[in-house]
């Protein structure tokens, strides 16, 4: 970031960046992704699918708990996605994140995104989406980072984005696919992002809005 952009706002302008996808295929309560990159300002995003759908009871970063941002159980209650957000004090660069849910799932995707130097890691503004291919919309402030993310039950389906974040490719594990979309927008007022997956069986999608 450079000089002029810190001046010009008077404090430090959020550049998210993204640290990885990671899955587990398993019927599991408890998914553990080890030694996977962490930042200090991290969302991570969780989708998962069962045919008695579950809400994520606890997620934690290097042993630090994170707090739920958003989240969105698709209307046939098969598929839910995810977004949780928290400051790691540890300092470490690698660690553990790890997901419990009140019962087993088929299946958990995670991607996890370093935030960079927002003020806070509560979001600005939230939307979801189940309909596949329609924008969703959050105001942000000016210089305000966006995450985005999208999931179907089909683990072969891929995704593109429209809008004002960049795309950050897919995974797949069992039956969900998984694709996240971030960025910095400079400009004060909403916030766009689009998601078209290749399938659109059991489509949700989220975004988020900090600074």
């Amino acid at each position: 970031m450079s000089l002029a952009r810190k001046l010009l706002i008077g404090k430090g302008v959020p550049e998210p960046s993204f640290l990885g996808y990671h899955n587990d295929a398993v019927d599991r309560t408890v998914y553990t992704f080890a030694s996977v990159s962490i930042c200090r300002n991290i969302v991570v995003v969780v989708s998962h699918g069962d045919g008695a759908i579950a809400s994520t009871s606890s997620l934690t970063v290097d042993g630090e708990a994170i707090s739920l941002v958003v989240a969105d159980t698709e209307a046939g209650g098969f598929t839910r996605l995810e977004m949780w957000s928290g400051v790691v004090t540890t300092g470490n660069a690698t660690g553990n994140i790890v997901v419990t849910f009140a019962n087993g799932e088929n299946y958990c995707n995670i991607a996890v995104i370093d935030l960079g130097d927002v003020d806070s890691t509560t979001a600005e503004a939230t939307d979801v989406e189940e309909t596949d291919n329609t924008a969703m919309t959050a105001a942000n402030s000016a210089y305000g980072a966006g995450v985005g993310a999208a999931m179907v039950n089909s683990s072969s389906a891929t995704c593109i984005w429209t809008g004002d974040l960049t795309d950050q490719g897919d995974a797949g594990a069992s039956e969900g696919a998984l694709s996240v979309a971030i960025g910095t927008k400079v400009a004060a007022g909403t916030l766009t992002a689009t998601a078209n997956m290749s399938t659109s069986t059991q489509f949700n999608s989220i975004l988020a809005t900090f600074r």
